[in-house]
């Protein structure tokens, strides 16, 4: 249903506010009775406005920051009732990819500072809704009634709020947490949790809800960055003798992979180490590989079904391929300030480069830059997810390239998002994010091949 402003009277306006649900949220959004002599819904929602700017003063308009935690909790809020409420299936991965499409939005916007809070909220909302009313209606058709009736008021009031966006006085409605808090009560009732409470801690019903599982283990936060830890080294002393020995002789002992049951052990090793010559590099890439071989194998299990099969083939490479694009194998790197975790400019972190704004609430950020193995877990685990529940079923492996197409897209959607799942193969993508892909495209060849000289030339220090 999309609402045309322009079309909109008195007599409409009324009917919503005799149903229940909807005059909750209008009454309490707008603060005010449509007066009897307006014509149009522009009119109404003005005056309310009005009234409503007399009654609240001078508040300050909320910066962007606020404005980026109310929409994402306020979306994330009903995303994951409706992926409750949603039979397991395309019809989760589909809501749980608004989602994330959306936070990628968020994350480039705030990155321009020139949008302001206002703004943000505007384009986030027209966005948002764009995707997620349909979805929103799909859900509902599979509901008994009562259950139904109330998605149905919670699209018809956000309906209402984005015609009241596009006559240009939705940074007043949207952009309000007692608008926001409002419009969720319609849909989740006024009991639980705050709808716009932004919390970063892992939240294990929204992983257990769109397929991710349990909780990955607790991180082990490297030593690398704990208090006053700045040196160029923080393996060893450089003058004990018995450390200058264990650094000849222990790279030698992890030459080779390593069984399942010993990961463990090259993570605490990882964790401790950033390579400072270039014959370490040399060393600690191999074992970076061994790492996220032994993640691939975890992921995987003992089995994998049929229909998955394909994409288990192409993931060990594509992993691996990854790590190389996004970070050269880096978690952490020197700073003048110590060792801290290798951060993006928008705030990307670790060896797989996880954002922990898009990836909130399915992941520890302490544990994204932290924790290589961690780090490298969380990144596995994304990549499978838009393999297995996004490239497979969108049949990329089906057109000329075959298999090889599924790594392509994977990579695309884990760079940009599932929006980008298809971009690799068009010739609109922008030039910008065309190298990128064959930048990836180049790695993944690489890996595939199995050679392994042109992987050590990306780090600083082995140039």
């Amino acid at each position: 249903m999309t609402i045309d402003p322009r079309r909109l009277g008195r007599r409409q306006w009324l009917g919503w506010r005799r149903r229940p649900a909807v005059a909750a949220l209008l009454l309490a959004v707008l603060a005010a009775a449509a007066p009897v002599g307006a014509a149009d819904l522009s009119d109404l929602v003005k005056q309310a406005l009005e009234e409503r700017r007399e009654r609240d003063g001078s508040a300050p308009r909320p910066g962007r920051e606020e404005v980026a935690h109310n929409w994402d909790a306020f979306l994330t809020a009903i995303i994951k009732r409706a992926g409750r409420d949603a039979p397991p299936g395309a019809l989760r991965d589909q809501l749980l990819g608004v989602l994330i499409e959306e936070r990628h939005r968020v994350v480039a916007m705030l990155t321009d500072a020139t949008i302001d809070g206002p703004e943000l909220m505007r384009s986030m909302f027209e966005s948002s809704w764009e995707q997620l009313s349909p979805l929103l209606h799909e859900v509902a058709t599979q509901l008994p009634e009562h259950t139904a009736r109330r998605y149905g008021q919670f699209i018809e009031a956000g309906e209402l709020m984005r015609a009241a966006e596009r006559l240009g006085v939705a940074r007043d409605l949207a952009g309000s947490p007692e608008s926001l808090r409002k419009l969720a009560e319609i849909l989740l009732g006024e009991e639980g949790d705050d709808p716009l409470r932004y919390d970063t801690t892992v939240d294990p019903e929204l992983r257990r809800i769109f397929g991710f599982g349990e909780p990955l283990e607790s991180p082990a936060t490297s030593p690398l960055l704990g208090p006053g830890e700045s040196k160029p080294d923080a393996r060893l002393d450089a003058a004990s003798p018995f450390a200058a020995l264990a650094n000849w002789l222990v790279p030698q002992a992890w030459a080779s992979p390593q069984p399942a049951g010993d990961r463990s052990m090259l993570v605490a090793r990882l964790n401790t180490w950033i390579p400072g010559r270039k014959q370490e590099v040399r060393e600690y890439v191999p074992l970076v590989h061994d790492m996220l071989r032994l993640t691939v194998d975890d992921a995987l299990g003992s089995s994998v079904v049929e229909e998955d099969a394909t994409a288990a083939k192409v993931y060990p490479n594509l992993v691996i391929a990854t790590a190389w694009q996004e970070s050269c194998w880096r978690q952490f790197v020197r700073s003048d300030e110590g060792v801290q975790p290798l951060v993006s400019p928008a705030g990307s972190v670790g060896l797989m480069q996880i954002n922990g704004r898009v990836w909130r609430g399915l992941y520890d950020p302490a544990g994204l830059e932290g924790d290589i193995g961690y780090n490298g877990r969380a990144g596995a685990e994304i990549l499978w997810h838009y393999l297995r529940d996004f490239a497979l079923p969108a049949g990329e492996h089906l057109g000329p390239g075959g298999a090889d197409n599924l790594a392509r897209a994977t990579y695309a959607a884990y760079n940009g998002g599932p929006g980008h799942l298809s971009r690799y193969r068009k010739a609109k993508t922008s030039a910008h994010l065309q190298v990128i892909d064959k930048e990836f495209w180049r790695k993944y060849e690489v890996v595939r091949a199995g050679d392994q000289a042109p992987m050590f030339t990306c780090y600083p220090t082995a140039r």
